[in-house]
């Protein structure tokens, strides 16, 4: 039935980030804000919690939002920033289309550059799920030749708000 079929093709695949509240665990490593939880990440993501406590500093230090390519959304409340993305997880076919991806990238672009997005965040090489930068070629063209500064498994890369601004279509005046 259905929800066999959701079960399987969607839940199966899903993978969470293990905080357990109560725990000691590499509490010396974590940011403020997760003191008091048992820090536990999937092998398959290749960080700890001095590499999250990381990125939480260099945000305190650098004003400017961010877009997280990445799986660990939790990152936008450690850093008190809003939620950039228009889709509450990346999931090539099921949350954001593959083929056509022209009119999602508009979407996207344009609330980047209406939250005044000036960093990504990409979180490895690629999402669970296998999204990477290259899915979506406006943005990937955006940060190409950004500078980046790698912190551990993440990477911050300081986009142009202009750039983003201008491949969104804010503030253009259509021509005559």
């Amino acid at each position: 039935s259905d929800t066999l079929l959701l079960d399987r093709s969607v839940n199966a695949s899903r993978r969470a980030i293990a905080l357990n509240l109560g725990g000691e665990r590499g509490a010396e490593e974590l940011p403020d804000a997760l003191h008091g939880l048992n820090f536990r990440i999937p092998v398959e993501y290749r960080y700890d919690a001095a590499q999250v406590g990381s990125v939480v500093d260099f945000f305190a230090r650098t004003p400017g939002n961010f877009f997280l390519l990445g799986d660990s959304a939790y990152l936008y409340a450690l850093t008190g920033r809003p939620s950039a993305g228009i889709s509450l997880w990346l999931h090539p076919d099921l949350t954001f289309p593959v083929r056509g991806i022209e009119a999602y990238e508009d979407r996207l672009l344009t609330r980047l550059a209406a939250l005044d997005v000036r960093y990504l965040l990409l979180e490895g090489k690629s999402t669970w799920m296998d999204v990477h930068l290259h899915c979506f070629p406006r943005l990937a063209a955006i940060a190409s030749g950004a500078p980046q500064q790698s912190l551990g498994r993440f990477t911050v890369v300081a986009i142009d708000p202009a750039r983003l601004r201008r491949a969104a279509g804010v503030g253009q005046t259509p021509a005559n």
